[in-house]
C-alpha cells in the first residue's frame, strides 16, 4: 500500500472516531440534558442577541438572574461563543449552532491529534491515538453528561500546546509564536483549563528542553507565555480587576455558609468532595450522580495509559542503543514523548487523588479548578499518546514477530474495550430535551447565576426565591409619563415626561459599565432598594434618558494590550523571518 492511500486511510479513520463522537448528536432531535447546558444555552443566547446588536464584545446577559442582568462574559471566556455565533449565522437557531459547533470541535480536536502524533508516531499509532483521544470516556462525560461546552472545546488546542511546546524544545524557528497562540486560544476558550494546562505544561517543557540539553528555551518557553498573557488581556485584566465585584468566592472557595439551599449549592465546589474514590456521604455530602462515571473512566482510562506503557517498557524503547546514543533522531523523538505522557499520565491521576489533598490546599487559585477530576482531560490526551507511541514500536516488531504484534494488539485492546464501554454507557445517561424551545424559554434565559450577581445585593443567596416578579423593567417613582424607545442588551432608552423632579429605577443590577445620560448629559448611577437596580435622578420635563453598557479602564486597558501584544508578535516574526530567511 502506497504511502497516499496509507495516509488516506488514517485520515478517515480519525474522520470516522469524529463521526462516532457526534452520532447522538445528530440522531437526536435536541441537545443532551446535561448539568451546565440551561447556562450554555443562556450564555449562546446573550451573546448572540448582543452581537446581532451591533456589540462588538458583548460581556453583559440582560435575561439572566430573572431578568436583573449578569456581567457573565466579564469573566467567562468569549471564544467559543464567537465560534457558536459564526455557526449560527448557518443554522439560524442557537440549539442547532452549539450542535454543530460541537460536532465540528470533535473533528477539529481529532485532527489536532491526529497531525500533531505524526511528529512521533507512524501513520497507525497517530490514527488510532487520535480516535481513543475522541472517545475515551471523559470526553464524552464533558459533552453528553456535564454539557460543559467551552471545556469540550478546548480539547482541540491540548495537542497544538503539546507540539509547539516541544519544537521550542528542539529550536524551531517560529515555535514560540505558535505556543504563545495557542494557549492564547485556550485562554480565550475556557480560563480554567487554560489554568489547569500549567500543571501539565510546564513539567513537559521543562523535562524537553533539559532533554534536549537545551535548558534557555525554557525562558523562550515562558517568554510565549507572557505573549499569550498579552494576547488574552482584553478577558483577563477585567477580570482581575473587577473579580470582587460578584461573587466568585462562591466557586473558588466553596465557602458560602450553610444552611441554605443555595449555600448547600456552593458547596458543591468544594474540591474536598470530588476527589476519586472518595466517599462523600461520610463527609456531610449527598453523593454527586456524576461521581461513579468520573471514577469509572479515570481507572479505565488509567488501565489504557499503564498497558501502552508496559508495551514500550517490554519492548525495549526505553534501552536502546539509538535513544541512549541520540543517533536516531526518529527513535529519539519517540522515547522523549513517551517518557513525558508516561509521567503525564502518573501526575494527572494523582492530582485527582485523596493523597494529593495537601497539594490542592497549598497551591493559590486552584480552588477554581473545582473538581480534581477535571484533570481527566490531560489524562485523555497522555492515554492517547502513550497508545500512539505503543503501536508505532509494534508496527516494526512484527517483522521479526507475529506472536509480539498479536499480544500487544490483544492487551491494547482488552484495556480500550472496558474504557469504550463506559463511553457508550455514557451517551445514554441524559435524555436529548433541550431543542430551541428550551434555550429561549424564559425559565432558561433568566436562570441565576449566582456566582455573577453582584457584590452590593443583599440576600443573594435567595436571590432565586426573592419576591421580585412584580418589578417592572422600568419604571419612575413619582407622576409622569415613560415611554421605551430602545430596549436591548447594552442599551436601552426612554422618553420620559416628567412635572415635577423624579427618578427612573431599572430592572437591572448596577455594574461598572453601566452609564446613563438624560437629554444627552451624564448623570450619576445609584444602586436602589435591596437588589441594587439601577437608579437616576430625573429633572422637570420631557426628553431622552439613555443607559449604555461599555468599557471600565481595565476593558480599555486590556484591549490596548491585547492589540500591542498582537502588533508586537507580528512585528517579531517579520524581524525573526528578515534575520532567518531559510529553515
Amino acid at each position: 500500500m502506497n504511502a497516499r492511500r496509507s495516509g488516506a486511510l488514517a485520515w478517515l479513520a480519525v474522520c470516522l472516531a469524529a463521526g462516532i463522537f457526534a452520532v447522538p448528536l445528530l440522531a437526536n432531535p435536541g441537545l443532551p440534558a446535561g448539568s451546565d447546558v440551561d447556562f450554555t444555552a443562556q450564555s449562546a443566547q446573550g451573546f448572540l442577541d448582543a452581537l446581532r446588536e451591533g456589540v462588538v464584545y458583548p460581556r453583559w446577559i440582560d435575561a439572566a438572574n430573572r431578568g436583573f442582568g449578569a456581567p457573565t462574559f466579564v469573566f467567562y471566556a468569549p471564544l467559543a461563543y464567537y465560534l457558536t455565533s459564526l455557526v449560527s449565522l448557518v443554522t439560524g437557531e442557537t440549539a442547532a449552532a452549539l450542535r454543530w459547533t460541537l460536532i465540528l470541535s470533535a473533528f477539529l480536536s481529532g485532527g489536532a491529534f491526529f497531525v500533531v502524533a505524526r511528529a512521533y508516531a507512524s501513520l497507525l499509532g497517530a490514527a488510532a491515538g487520535a480516535c481513543l483521544y475522541l472517545l475515551l470516556p471523559y470526553h464524552l462525560i464533558d459533552v453528553y453528561d456535564r454539557f460543559a461546552y467551552a471545556e469540550a472545546l478546548a480539547f482541540v488546542w491540548f495537542p497544538l500546546l503539546f507540539l509547539y511546546t516541544s519544537r521550542v524544545a528542539l529550536g524551531v524557528r517560529g515555535a514560540w509564536l505558535g505556543l504563545a497562540f495557542a494557549y492564547a486560544g485556550l485562554l480565550l476558550t475556557h480560563l480554567v483549563t487554560a489554568y489547569m494546562a500549567l500543571f501539565v505544561l510546564v513539567p513537559y517543557g521543562i523535562f524537553c528542553a533539559l532533554r534536549n540539553r537545551a535548558w534557555r528555551r525554557i525562558g523562550t518557553m515562558a517568554g510565549a507565555g507572557v505573549l499569550a498573557l498579552g494576547l488574552g488581556a482584553v478577558f483577563l485584566m477585567p477580570i482581575v480587576a473587577e473579580r470582587d465585584r460578584v461573587h466568585l468566592d462562591c466557586i473558588t472557595a466553596a465557602s458560602a455558609g450553610s444552611g441554605t439551599e443555595t449555600a448547600g449549592w456552593c458547596r458543591n465546589f468544594d474540591p474536598a468532595r470530588s476527589f476519586l474514590y472518595r466517599d462523600e456521604v461520610a463527609r456531610g455530602y449527598r453523593p454527586a450522580p456524576i461521581k461513579p462515571w468520573v471514577n469509572r473512566a479515570a481507572t479505565t482510562q488509567g488501565l489504557v495509559a499503564g498497558a501502552a506503557a508496559a508495551l514500550l517498557v517490554f519492548h525495549g524503547l526505553f534501552g536502546g542503543a539509538a535513544v541512549a546514543t541520540g543517533t536516531d533522531p526518529g527513535r529519539r523523538r519517540l522515547f522523549t514523548e513517551a517518557v513525558a505522557q508516561a509521567g503525564l499520565s502518573i501526575w494527572t491521576l494523582f492530582l485527582q487523588l485523596p493523597q494529593s489533598e495537601a497539594l490542592w490546599g497549598s497551591i493559590p487559585g486552584i480552588g477554581a479548578v473545582q473538581f480534581p477530576w477535571r484533570f481527566q482531560a490531560f489524562q485523555v490526551l497522555a492515554a492517547a499518546s502513550l497508545v500512539a507511541c505503543a503501536l508505532t514500536c509494534l508496527a516494526p516488531a512484527a517483522r521479526t514477530s507475529r506472536a509480539w504484534l498479536a499480544g500487544g494488539l490483544v492487551l491494547l485492546l482488552g484495556v480500550a474495550l472496558p474504557a469504550l464501554e463506559t463511553s457508550r454507557r455514557v451517551l445514554e445517561r441524559r435524555p436529548y430535551l433541550v431543542d430551541e424551545a428550551r434555550v429561549l424559554d424564559p425559565q432558561v434565559q433568566g436562570r441565576v447565576t449566582y456566582e455573577y450577581i453582584p457584590a452590593g445585593v443583599e440576600d443573594w443567596l435567595r436571590f432565586r426565591t426573592l419576591p421580585l416578579d412584580r418589578i417592572p423593567p422600568a419604571a419612575l417613582a413619582g407622576p409622569g409619563r415613560i415611554e421605551v424607545e430602545a430596549s436591548g442588551t447594552h442599551r436601552r432608552s426612554y422618553r420620559v415626561e416628567s412635572p415635577g423632579p423624579n427618578a427612573l429605577r431599572l430592572r437591572t443590577f448596577v455594574y461598572p459599565g453601566w452609564r446613563a445620560t438624560v437629554a444627552d448629559q451624564p448623570v450619576s448611577l445609584r444602586a436602589a432598594g435591596r437588589v441594587s437596580q439601577i437608579e437616576v435622578d430625573l429633572p422637570p420635563g420631557a426628553y431622552l434618558v439613555e443607559f449604555r453598557f461599555g468599557d471600565t479602564p481595565a476593558r480599555s486597558v486590556g484591549a490596548a494590550v491585547s492589540l500591542a501584544s498582537l502588533l508586537l508578535a507580528g512585528g517579531l516574526f517579520a524581524v525573526g523571518r528578515r534575520r532567518n530567511p531559510k529553515p
